[in-house]
């Protein structure tokens, strides 16, 4: 499997736990292996939805902090949040790629989940965040 087709588990482990908080990891990664048909989750999309989970609300804080005057966390769309949320976490707590590559995974999720406008929006977001 390529990191970019982990990346796309992991964006979708992502959205589904946002969709079920109550959710264990454990869950969550059961119910995305059964529904992406995946006979074992990649170990760093695990850890991606973990770092995820455990830093969400400083992620979320640290991303409304970019948003522009009258915009909201609540505002954006479920997809977007989850590659704002994977991208920062890539960016801020991850070892394994750098800044511009989290940025480029996270621009070409959007191409391929997002709405074709966000791109543009999420890469201004996300450019904050790179040194």
């Amino acid at each position: 499997m390529t990191q970019h087709e982990i990346r796309q588990l992991a964006l979708q482990g992502i959205y589904l736990a946002n969709q079920h908080p109550d959710w264990t990891e454990d869950e969550v990664s059961q119910h995305l292996q059964a529904s992406m048909d995946v006979k074992a989750m990649p170990a760093y999309a695990d850890e991606l939805i973990s770092l995820v989970r455990e830093h969400q609300a400083d992620l979320q804080a640290a991303i409304s902090e970019h948003l522009k005057k009258g915009w909201s966390w609540d505002r954006l769309s479920q997809i977007d949040r989850a590659i704002l949320l994977l991208a920062t976490a890539e960016i801020k707590y991850s070892q394994k790629i750098s800044a511009v590559g989290a940025v480029d995974e996270a621009l070409n999720l959007c191409e391929e989940f997002g709405d074709p406008k966000s791109k543009r929006f999420i890469n201004g977001i996300l450019a904050k965040f790179v040194d």
